[in-house]
């Protein structure tokens, strides 16, 4: 590969290539089946409330007698659906066209895993990490959901890829652009507020040939960039709600549905019900609350349960670990997928099998770039925050999406490797044929 604009080239073709086979998807698979329940009515709703102006809050008569404030979700997705639905007839979108507008970003996901791959081992690794972003159906399967993975897995690949322009050249601008991200990240699901704590700081702080002083300085301007995009949003909640609420208040309902006897005993181990949130909010829930005091008393009450089956809770969190890492009872996400997600079942399963085969690839690409002396950290820290996620609610494959794009990006240092010294074999075999004499090969 040889020249920018033969790099750029190539990307811009895989990620066309990835956006036609998401609209195919959609169109072939998707479109029948709409309109989908859940979160992805949520955002459906949502985004066409917002494009009529009505703010993030449930008009009087769609989940209550009075206007409700929403925040069961951070911002963003459901702000770039919006987008789609103000050019919408009269300023209404289905769900269909909305998933049409996720495979744009999607296709933004593709470039940034390329152009985070060429950062971080080069134009062939980056173009093996288009690739895989394209077709690894981890990544492209969220964006016929109608579910803020989507966005997540965008803002994952956003921060990465400025990560590894600041490591290679660190400086305020570029620092400024990575905490910029990470609050951009937040935006899409609480837990990415981590980056800045897991990404953001390791890399500024030991950083090479900085001064102590220049670092903590970056790290402080890094840090109040984040702040910057996410103190907005935060104030607005706390204006609105009558418990203080800062990124959502989806906490309360997933906890309830994660600590019960139906998933800390018997075959369901570690993962959700949500048969148990229902009854705890029907017992603890009165008709006078606000959607923050709801989530309050959904929390305390789960605390309650957790706190009464201590010595249930490690064993509760390792099966919660093993589900998330597809080692323990993957098929239960399998048949929830297709019987609840609406998945195709020929998709449902090629997540898991994709999955089993990036992994160990990821797993050699750590120790190749470790090798190489390139930092990993920024790639393990969204494995990490997924990981730290799960234990604390329930283990469902679409929590990992924000782990995928490092996932994606660290197999791609194991195949651009394999490539690589396949090539150089065989021009070592040319070198060799076409020198008169030669009959056997040097030692390395």
């Amino acid at each position: 590969m040889k020249g920018r604009g033969s790099f750029i080239g190539w990307l811009a073709l895989v990620t066309l290539a990835g956006f036609g086979l998401r609209v195919t998807y959609v169109l072939v698979f998707r479109a029948d089946h709409v309109p989908y329940g859940g979160d992805a009515l949520y955002f459906n709703k949502l985004a066409n409330i917002l494009a009529q102006g009505g703010g993030f809050n449930a008009p009087a008569g769609l989940l209550a007698k009075h206007s409700v404030p929403l925040a069961e979700h951070p911002p963003v997705y459901a702000t770039w659906l919006a987008i789609a639905s103000w050019f919408g007839d009269g300023h209404q979108l289905g769900q269909t066209a909305q998933m049409l507008w996720s495979c744009v970003l999607g296709a933004g996901t593709i470039a940034l895993c390329g152009l985070a791959g060429r950062e971080i081992a080069g134009a062939r690794c980056g173009l093996v990490a288009a690739v895989l972003a394209a077709i690894y159906p981890n990544i492209w399967v969220h964006d016929g959901m109608l579910l803020s993975e989507t966005a997540a897995i965008f803002a994952v690949s956003l921060v990465l890829f400025l990560a590894y322009r600041y490591w290679h050249k660190p400086g305020i601008g570029r620092v400024v652009a990575l905490g910029l991200a990470c609050g951009f990240a937040t935006l899409t699901r609480a837990e990415l507020m981590l980056a800045v704590v897991f990404v953001v700081a390791p890399l500024v702080l030991f950083v090479r040939d900085v001064p102590i002083s220049r670092r903590l300085l970056q790290l402080v301007i890094g840090g109040a960039a984040a702040l910057v995009v996410v103190a907005p949003w935060v104030g607005y909640n706390l204006s609105r709600f009558r418990e203080p609420v800062y990124i959502s208040i989806g906490y309360g309902g997933t906890i309830s549905a994660a600590n019960c006897d139906a998933v800390y005993y018997g075959g369901n181990i570690g993962w959700k019900n949500y048969g148990c949130g229902y009854e705890r909010a029907a017992k603890v829930i009165k008709p006078d609350m606000d959607p923050s005091q709801a989530e309050h008393a959904l929390q305390g009450e789960a605390m309650k349960y957790i706190r009464s089956h201590q010595s249930q809770v490690p064993t509760v969190v390792a099966a919660r670990l093993a589900r998330i890492l597809g080692i323990f009872h993957p098929t239960t996400d399998i048949k929830f997928d297709k019987l609840v997600m609406g998945r195709e079942g020929f998709v449902a399963w090629s997540t898991l099998f994709s999955w089993y085969l990036l992994a160990p690839l990821a797993i050699a690409g750590a120790v190749i770039l470790r090798r190489r002396q390139v930092p990993i950290i920024a790639l393990l820290a969204f494995p990490v925050i997924v990981l730290i996620a799960v234990a604390i609610t329930f283990a469902q494959l679409r929590y990992r999406a924000p782990a995928e794009p490092a996932i994606v990006l660290l197999a791609s240092v194991t195949i651009a490797a394999v490539i690589g010294r396949f090539r150089s074999r065989r021009i070592q075999d040319v070198a060799l044929t076409a020198t008169p004499g030669t009959d056997s090969v040097p030692q390395t």
